[in-house]
Order: structure tokens, then sequence, then C-alpha cells
């Protein structure tokens, strides 16, 4: 869909987040709203299209991240509440971070004299954060609506000098519906 608008009055084009028609001035609100309802409908048409077709590759990555953090994610392997109506595969995330020579000193130090490492805690935080979010994705693509038995394993390869964070998370990818 086109980024203009077309004036009503002087039926020109305007950037669509314009709120007057920058050659006569007329307001464009009406025009405008009937903008974003239209932006809405082709949204909504294509993420149809590709739960239809299981071909998400015309998503936009927000309409997939949108449509991906619906998904349910939990370490249970039976959910209270819900029942398991269809069990497509397992799936799996795999994330590898560097760690940064200055911080795994400083992290050094902390376990020395006891306390905390913000920045490895950090790294650790956004690995967890990025998997599981891929996890989503996978079970999305799938036509999943939930990942159950999510198992986090985290690893520390290290060699030469440098060291790296492994994480691999895995889980069932399912559909499930609340247990009337």
């Amino acid at each position: 869909m086109d980024d203009f608008l077309i004036c009503p009055k002087c039926d020109k084009e305007t950037f669509h987040t314009e709120s007057v028609c920058a050659f006569c001035g007329v307001s464009l609100e009406g025009v405008r709203t009937q903008y974003v309802k239209d932006q809405k409908a082709a949204s909504e048409a294509k993420v149809n299209e590709a739960k239809r077709t299981g071909d998400y590759s015309k998503l936009s990555v927000t309409e997939i991240e949108s449509l991906s953090d619906k998904i349910i994610v939990t370490t249970e392997a039976v959910m209270q509440g819900y029942s398991v109506t269809r069990r497509f595969d397992v799936i799996s995330s795999e994330c590898v971070f560097g760690m940064n020579l200055f911080r795994d000193f400083f992290s050094g130090m902390r376990d020395l004299f006891g306390g905390r490492s913000a920045a490895s805690q950090k790294v650790l935080r956004d690995a967890r954060r990025i998997c599981l979010m891929e996890l989503r994705r996978e079970a999305l693509m799938l036509g999943a609506n939930a990942v159950i038995g999510v198992d986090l394993d985290y690893s520390e390869i290290s060699g030469g000098g440098k060291s790296m964070l492994f994480l691999v998370a895995t889980g069932t990818a399912v559909n499930v519906d609340p247990v009337a």
C-alpha cells in the first residue's frame, strides 16, 4: 500500500503522516483514519494467508514478532487447564555469545571477593531471551500455539584465550486448547 494519502479536496498526494494537506490545507483526519484501517486489514490478510499456507516470508519482522509473542512457552510437560490437541515436533534454538576479556577478568575478581557480575548476568539473560524468542518463531512456522517441556542448557566453550557462552533451548511444539 502507498505511503501517501490523496487529498479529497485538491486530489494531490500528501505523505500519510500529515494531518493536513500540504497543498490546500484541508484536514486529512478522515482520510488518515481510513488509511490506518486499510493498513490493518492488509496486514491481517497477510497474516491469515501466512497461517493458511505456512509461508511467513511475506510478513515483516514486526508482524512475525507480534504473532510469536502470543505463543505459550513453558518448562512443564503438561499444562494445567489445557489439553494438547496436536504435537508437531521437537524444536531447538541455539545462541553463542563471546565473553569479553575484561568482563571475564572482573568476573574472576568478583569470584575471589564475592558478589555478582552484572555484565555476565546480562549476557546470560540476553541469551535466554533470544533463544526463547527463536523457539516461539520456530513454533509459529510449524503452526503451533505453544512450546512445552522447554529445557535450557548452558555451556562454556573456551580455548586459546577466548571464552564463549553457548545456550541451547529445546522443547516440543504443540497446539493446546483450554479445557472446558
